[in-house]
């Protein structure tokens, strides 16, 4: 029992200090300073993640898990995991997954599968914000505004300074990780601690999202610049440069890691550029704590002493003139010019201004004065009338300062008097010139004549036409309104207005003093009798009936070709296929027209055929194809609907009549009709014959059926050749043929017999070798009508002496070159005929 505790406490401790040994530290990002509250990472960017772990089996796999917006890890998502290995120090790299919800507020945490353990939650919360859009590319260049293009980068080095920072790719486009818009030329930025970001004062459009460290920014700008000398100053915490060639120099370089510093190019004293466009780069990365960044361009002019133009005096009232030192290329200053030197004399105002006239920077500044004296000069005036008089007020005495220049305008009379019924109803400028020790002044006066008085309306011609053209409309005095229906401005337009009598006002408005007066006219507007014609038909047969016309309104004339009074007859149009009808009509001097086009139709009658076929046909001949003219008819045969396909095969013996009819598609003309006739003729079937076997001498009868009449070949052997059962007594194996005839001849059957003639079989039994020429050999008579299979020979003793499937020679009797008498064993073997055998003695001398 003691035993059994110890070891059981034992196993207890066992388990104890194997659970309690197990441990995970929250997991951080690195480097580890990014591991901040605020901490930002980019959709679908790679996250670093280091933790510490003890005591797991190799086997073990941690998993890196990222949690909902919330922090909430009821659903995590697995960015990245590593199998266990020697070092308890781990470093993983995870992926966001692209689509993950953007936002703050994410956490992530460690996940061990041996011995399962979960760690702590990393320390902060983290924001995902987007990534670049698709297409943005590190090569923009800005036209109207710089791009600035945002890069991440790392290093190892704790002191960036020259040539180590020559080392580091801190524009690698794998790390470009944000884009924004800068609208001036000329810049300063102040980040602070954070990196640019949506909230960074100055920035437009911006794109991406950038950690608070460790990030470069390369500000490209594509910009026409003027011929002159440009200054540039850059300003930057840690490292910056510029260039105006796109990079393959420098101007302005400090690029290290430092305390915000100011460069500017040349002491600020300005470098000399031709005109064209300039490819503009300004280079800033920042290593931690702070980040600032400026730049300032400036056209300078060219340095060196300057020459001022004399002084100068104008008058008030002068264009805006150019400014011109030597040299040229500088900036302008002072009361009533620009930075371009263009002087304006109306806002420098009168006296003397002071010029100042500045060229290079810094060390190299340069200035120069000149004055320009705007002298007070004429000012015109125009007194003594008021701002409006009646028409039929008398003339008023004008006022003018100073005097001896020129007053002119509608009603002036003699330069000192305006008349109102001179100058008429309505708003008058009166202009007034003068000129005075070189300089001049104008100035104006307007005033309006109001109507009033009697007004003088009448309209000359009062009857017009519905159609009529519009009438012109006058009063006196000019200046009124016409009003009414058909009214338009100073015309009565009658178009679109029935027939009747309309009213027409003329009206002045005057004013209080002026008064206010009218006048009416009348004018009639006349009917426009209705000319359509209702029963023109759009086309007509050559030869169709006359057609009796019939207008809406009668009383008109009708006129075109083939028009007698109201009849139109197509039979007397014969040199054209168109004719127009037209219609007149006049009622009270008011009158309108009709026109109708007819077309004539002259079609031309088609020929109707069918052709292509025989007349007559045997019931097994093969099918052939009717041609029938034009196509698109009807085709019958003996009265049903049929294709021109025609197979004699299925027709039964007899005449058939083809009828084939034609109907244009016009109603001038009727159906065209064409005829056929063709006959079909059963074949004769020939039967009754069969192959016949006969010895020479022998005849057979040949009996044939089926036919009208016959006739035999070959001839050989025939008693007659026309008739249906002739004897045959051929000599040989022979093939006749018998052909067979309708009643009328046309058509034909043919049918063949065989008959085989035999040649009386002989076999001699003996071969004798005295001399005297008889049985020499052994020669078979009837071989040749008969089909041998073999031919073998044997001796007494079995031996087969002579084996052939052919018997072209007679045997010799000769066994290996020599005569051996005796008794010989034979067998022939026929195709058809029976097999003989036999015995076969040759004698002679051994």
């Amino acid at each position: 029992m003691l035993r059994r505790f110890l070891l059981f406490s034992i196993f207890l401790l066992f388990i104890f200090f194997q659970v309690d040994a197990q441990n995970i530290d929250r997991p951080r990002f690195t480097p580890n300073e990014l591991n901040n509250p605020g901490q930002t990472f980019c959709q679908a960017e790679v996250m670093n993640v280091e933790f510490q772990a003890e005591n797991f089996n190799q086997s073990n796999i941690f998993r890196v898990q990222l949690s909902n917006l919330a922090g909430n890890f009821a659903n995590p998502v697995v960015i990245g995991q590593l199998t266990a290995t020697s070092g308890n120090l781990a470093r993983v790299a995870c992926n966001i997954p692209q689509g993950t919800v953007l936002g703050s507020g994410y956490r992530i945490r460690v996940v061990a599968s041996n011995q399962a353990f979960t760690s702590p939650v990393n320390e902060h919360p983290f924001t995902i914000a987007p990534g670049l859009p698709a297409g943005a590319s590190p090569d923009d260049f800005g036209t109207n505004s710089w791009i600035a293009h945002v890069h991440g980068w790392s290093t190892t080095e704790s002191n960036i300074t020259i040539p180590i920072a020559d080392t580091i790719d801190f524009f690698n486009p794998a790390n470009y990780t944000a884009r924004f818009e800068v609208d001036s030329l000329s810049f300063n930025f102040n980040f602070g601690n954070f990196a640019p970001g949506n909230g960074t004062p100055g920035l437009r459009d911006f794109q991406g999202c950038v950690k608070p460290d460790f990030f470069a920014i390369r500000f490209k700008r594509r910009l026409f610049l003027d011929s002159g000398f440009y200054s540039f100053r850059a300003r930057g915490d840690d490292g910056f440069r510029f260039s105006t060639d796109g990079g393959a120099s420098w101007l302005i370089t400090s690029w290290q890691e430092q305390a915000p510093s100011s460069l500017c190019h040349n002491n600020c004293c300005g470098v000399f550029l031709g005109a064209g466009l300039k490819d503009l780069i300004f280079e800033f990365f920042e290593e931690q704590i702070g980040a600032t960044c400026s730049l300032t361009i400036e056209k300078a002019g060219p340095p060196g002493p300057i020459t001022p133009p004399p002084a100068i005096t104008v008058c008030p009232n002068l264009d805006p003139f150019q400014l011109n030192f030597t040299p040229s290329g500088g900036i302008f200053s002072g009361i009533g010019v620009d930075r371009t030197g263009i002087f304006y004399p109306n806002l420098a105002g009168s006296g003397a201004a002071v010029i100042t006239y500045r060229t290079g920077l810094g060390p190299c500044l340069q200035t120069s004065d000149v004055i320009v004296t705007v002298t007070s000069g004429p000012i015109a005036t125009i007194s003594g009338l008021d701002s409006s008089y009646c028409i039929f007020d008398g003339p008023v005495n004008v006022s003018v300062s100073p005097a001896g220049g020129t007053l002119s305008g509608p009603g002036i009379v003699g330069n000192t008097s305006f008349n109102p019924s001179a100058a008429g109803i309505g708003l008058h400028s009166l202009l007034y010139i003068v000129s005075e020790a070189g300089c001049s002044d104008t100035t104006f006066f307007d005033v309006n004549v109001l109507p009033g008085g009697s007004i003088t309306f009448e309209i000359p011609d009062s009857l017009v036409c519905q159609n009529g053209d519009s009438v012109s409309l006058t009063a006196l005095p000019e200046g009124g309104t016409f009003s009414g229906e058909g009214v338009q401005g100073n015309f009565f337009n009658p178009a679109r207005l029935a027939a009747g009598v309309y009213a027409i006002r003329y009206r002045i408005a005057g004013s209080s003093n002026c008064g206010d007066t009218s006048a009416m006219a009348q004018v009639r507007v006349k009917r426009i009798p209705n000319p359509a014609v209702t029963n023109v038909p759009a086309s007509v047969c050559e030869n169709g009936a006359d057609i009796a016309l019939l207008p809406l309104e009668s009383g008109g004339v009708f006129s075109g070709l083939g028009i007698i009074g109201n009849l139109f007859s197509p039979q007397n149009v014969t040199e054209t296929n168109q004719v127009v009808i037209r219609y007149f009509i006049e009622t009270e001097g008011c009158a309108d027209s009709s026109q109708q086009t007819i077309a004539i139709e002259r079609p031309v009658a088609p020929v109707v055929s069918i052709s292509n076929f025989l007349p007559r046909y045997c019931n097994s001949e093969p099918t052939f194809t009717l041609t029938v003219q034009p196509p698109g008819g009807i085709l019958l045969l003996n009265g049903l609907a049929s294709s021109s396909t025609i197979n004699p095969q299925t027709l039964n013996p007899g005449l058939y009549q083809l009828v084939y009819t034609f109907k244009p598609a016009t109603t001038c003309l009727d159906t065209f009709t064409a005829n056929g006739q063709l006959e079909v003729i059963a074949k004769p079937q020939l039967s009754g014959l069969s192959d016949q076997t006969i010895s020479q001498g022998e005849s057979v009868q040949l009996t044939v059926s089926g036919a009208s009449s016959y006739l035999w070949t070959p001839i050989e052997g025939l008693n007659a050749t026309n008739i249906p059962n002739p004897l045959a007594s051929p000599e040989e194996s022979i093939v006749y043929t018998v052909e067979g005839k309708d009643e009328t001849g046309f058509c034909a059957d043919t049918a063949t017999v065989s008959i085989r003639v035999f040649e009386p079989l002989f076999i001699p039994n003996v071969i004798t070798f005295n001399g005297d020429g008889k049985n020499d050999t052994w020669d078979i008579k009837g071989l040749r009508t008969r089909t041998l299979n073999k031919i073998e020979i044997f001796d007494r003793w079995g031996n087969k002496v002579l084996n052939q499937t052919s018997y072209p020679n007679p045997w010799d009797g000769k066994v290996n070159e020599q005569v051996r008498p005796g008794t010989y064993f034979f067998h022939i073997d026929f195709e058809v005929d029976t097999d003989r055998k036999g015995i076969l003695t040759i004698l002679g001398e051994n």
